[in-house]
């Protein structure tokens, strides 16, 4: 077994293929050569039946000018076995051969199954003789003999020329298969070795093609959250750097007496700690999430009552600025089941990008509405909008659409991650609308 899987793909296919090609042309050689052989037995019985009849009454004429058997003229005898081209003998009704084509079987006495098989001879509706058509040795006359072997090698040659073109397709028909494999187990080893970059130029649309096609898809996705993984990290040692050097430089100064312990250099550095804390926890969240391992509390839920509750929780924020909030629902909305605390949290972040977004005297509507069997909520702001070439990308973690936006001001850029997370973990779907100049509009649904 282990030896059978030490040999190339290749070779087992050929090697199959060889065997199938060899049993093939084998049966077919044998139903052939049974068919010819009976066909020919069938044309023979025949051809002597007709000679047989023909042949019998000129004997029969004979016997009645000669008045039997006695004087039987040899010559003429021969003459007619040569023209027919087919051995007979002449038995009289006693069973002793009197005329035979074959030396070796004159004056032998005929068996009465041998005597049945021949063409009785009759005179007056009165038997005189017996004849029979050869040939009289096992495989048939020489002449017979020679049109089976010629029949035969024509089979042979036949199978054979067949045989070896179907190894040479069969061989072209491989290479098709294990080439594109090949490639593949190429690209695989490359990827293995860290170069996600590979891919597979496999220019067909059969199974292969498809196969080649996945497989490009999963090493571009791989390349992808390789990079992700690498940017994320990037992103979050910049993200802990900045506040851990303010903290460090912080104590540092209260240890070398640059700075007095104040309350308000302690309150400085407790924000820096907060935003840390904030981050790690976000983080956490969001690894969560994506992992299938959130735990949600659902339970029966009211969406005007949690448009509500959002709104009333960024209220304050939006009035200092300035900002109205206007609350769009219909007369009446289903209930879900859902986690109240987790969509709370999606509304909110949801609002608080908002907010960042839309300047002073302007406006954000929250509103909700039923779409077939999903409950669709939306934020709307009347800010400056989102270039379409960042539309793609504002879900992804750290991702800031203004690069220059304070962590202050802007957070870490893990809000909409979060956000889009939760929504997935509901069964639901979240995306952003916006035309620059024109505001931007968040949408989320949920199975209602």
């Amino acid at each position: 077994m282990r030896l059978w899987g030490k040999i190339p793909f290749g070779a087992k296919l050929i090697g199959a293929f060889l065997i199938i090609v060899l049993l093939a042309s084998a049966i077919s050689y044998s139903l052939a050569d049974r068919a010819i052989i009976q066909v020919f037995e069938e044309f023979s019985a025949r051809s002597n039946a007709r000679i047989a009849h023909v042949l019998s009454g000129a004997l029969g004429e004979y016997y009645t000018r000669q008045g039997g058997w006695d004087k039987l003229n040899l010559h003429w005898l021969i003459l007619m076995s040569r023209r027919m081209g087919r051995p007979f003998l002449l038995a009289d009704r006693s069973g002793r051969v009197r005329f035979s084509s074959v030396a070796k079987l004159k004056d032998r006495q005929l068996s009465p199954e041998e005597l049945a098989r021949g063409t009785q001879i009759k005179v007056e509706d009165r038997s005189v003789g017996v004849l029979l058509i050869g040939p009289f040795q096992p495989g048939g006359s020489p002449l017979e003999q020679g049109f089976m072997s010629s029949i035969n090698r024509a089979i042979l040659l036949a199978g054979g020329l067949t045989a070896l073109l179907a190894l040479l397709l069969g061989a072209g028909l491989v290479r098709q298969v294990t080439w594109p494999l090949r490639a593949l187990a190429r690209a695989s080893e490359r990827i293995a070795g860290g170069k996600l970059d590979q891919r597979v130029e496999l220019r067909r649309e059969d199974e292969l093609g498809q196969l080649g096609r996945s497989f490009n898809r999963m090493a571009a996705n791989l390349e992808r959250s390789e990079r992700a993984r690498r940017q994320m990290l990037a992103d979050v040692s910049h993200e802990l750097r900045t506040p851990l050097m303010i903290v460090q430089g912080g104590l540092e100064a209260f240890i070398d007496g640059v700075l007095a312990p104040s309350n308000e250099n302690l309150s400085a550095l407790h924000a820096k700690t907060l935003l840390l804390s904030r981050l790690v926890r976000d983080l956490r969240e969001l690894a969560l999430a994506e992992a299938g391992e959130l735990s949600l509390e659902q339970a029966p839920l009211d969406p005007a009552q949690l448009l509500s509750q959002a709104g009333l929780a960024i209220k304050s924020r939006l009035t200092e600025k300035g900002i109205t909030l206007e609350l769009e629902l219909p007369a009446r909305l289903p209930k879900l089941e859902a986690d109240a605390q987790r969509l709370e949290q999606v509304l909110l972040n949801l609002l608080s990008n908002a907010a960042r977004a839309t300047p002073a005297g302007g406006r954000i509507c929250l509103s909700a509405q039923v779409r077939q069997d999903e409950v669709q909520f939306s934020v709307s702001d009347s800010g400056p909008g989102i270039a379409a070439e960042e539309l793609p990308h504002i879900f992804e973690r750290f991702y800031r659409g203004d690069k220059s936006r304070a962590r202050s001001s802007g957070g870490a850029g893990l809000g909409l991650a979060i956000a889009q997370a939760l929504v997935l973990a509901h069964g639901g779907r979240i995306w952003a609308e916006s035309r620059p100049g024109e505001g931007a509009t968040f949408s989320f649904t949920l199975p209602s």
